[in-house]
């Protein structure tokens, strides 16, 4: 494994890898080596990569839904202002849901989670607009175990500027580790103005 930097972050990937980004470095693509990694931490599960204590990382920078999924969800769009990319994902009175990451725990690993700190860029384009983050619990069934949500009554109410919201949940209690029970994990509106995501990040503790 090379621990390779790419713009302010590291990644780890293999010789294949390596040889593949020197073709595109070499054919003055560096741009797609940002994006294939992009692509393996999307859609990959993902193993100790990020600080070598045992987390877990997904991401989405909604670019790689445009770029891997031929039925793009209508709430994806360009914008010139992406905190990161060309994509993101508008949240409104039309599309009062983000796109949503969902996975079985024991799809992700075979030890018990400890925890799980889920964050996204929310960017308010107007006022009066309340984006949240929430995580659906649910069994092997598909029903609800436990639901958990943050606001943005910690966000500076400023519009049009990108901000990190967060959400930190304990998965030892009440059984929300289970290895069939699922996670869920959206922002929405509570309101009908708009707001923007982007960037969306689940990090497990194990």
């Amino acid at each position: 494994m090379h621990r390779v930097l790419i713009g302010k972050n590291y990644f780890f990937v293999g010789n294949d890898f390596i040889s593949i980004a020197a073709i595109l470095i070499k054919m003055r693509r560096p741009y797609l080596v940002y994006i294939a990694i992009f692509s393996l931490l999307t859609f990959s599960r993902c193993s100790d990569h990020s600080s070598g204590n045992g987390e877990l990382v997904f991401v989405n920078n909604m670019d790689m839904l445009v770029a891997f999924n031929p039925s793009t969800p209508r709430n994806i769009v360009p914008y010139k202002n992406a905190h990161s990319g060309m994509f993101v994902c508008i949240v409104d009175s039309e599309n009062v849901f983000s796109v949503n990451y969902e996975m079985k725990n024991r799809n992700i690993s075979n030890e018990p989670l400890k925890r799980v700190k889920v964050g996204a860029w929310i960017n308010m384009q107007q006022e009066g607009s309340d984006p949240n983050l929430a995580i659906d619990i649910r069994d092997s069934s598909g029903k609800t175990l436990d639901w958990i949500a943050v606001n943005s009554k910690d966000l500076s109410k400023k519009t049009m500027e990108w901000q990190w919201m967060e959400l930190t949940v304990d998965l030892t209690v009440k059984k929300r580790n289970a290895p069939e029970n699922s996670l869920r994990i959206y922002a929405f509106n509570q309101k009908g103005a708009s707001c923007l995501v982007d960037d969306m990040e689940v990090r497990y503790e194990k």
